[in-house]
């Protein structure tokens, strides 16, 4: 629901289908979620209700649960935590560290074995 210009509330429109009016993108924006009925057809565990409870949910068009439906798909996933992206974090650096660790090795005995070949080349020319 929202304002219009008159200080009147409306339905809010989502989206550029005429019947865009609900709360959950994954739905269309449709304002009516059908569900089977259970008692439908010759069922003996079901009695004809005389009375029905119907549910309605109606919803600002500002309410922050509608603006983070929109912002994440109406998943409602913001993301990992803190800790599970320090913990992640952790984890690739130490990986790094590993895979860097066999050049750093390389790097070290290709230095000493050049410092050997000229110790050897200074000691034959003596």
């Amino acid at each position: 629901l929202e304002l219009d210009n008159r200080g009147s509330w409306q339905l809010y429109r989502r989206g550029s289908r005429a019947s865009s009016y609900g709360c959950d993108e994954r739905n269309y924006w449709h304002a009516g979620l059908y569900l089977p009925d259970e008692c439908y057809g010759s069922r003996a565990e079901c009695s004809s209700p005389t009375e029905v409870d119907v549910n309605i949910t109606l919803r600002h068009a500002g309410d922050p649960k509608l603006m983070a439906a929109e912002l994440t798909h109406s998943t409602y996933n913001f993301g990992r935590s803190e800790g599970s992206n320090m913990t992640l974090g952790w984890v690739f650096l130490g990986a790094g560290f590993v895979l860097f660790l066999p050049i750093v090795i390389a790097i070290v005995i290709s230095i000493r074995a050049k410092k050997r070949r000229n110790l050897a080349r200074a000691l034959d020319e003596q």
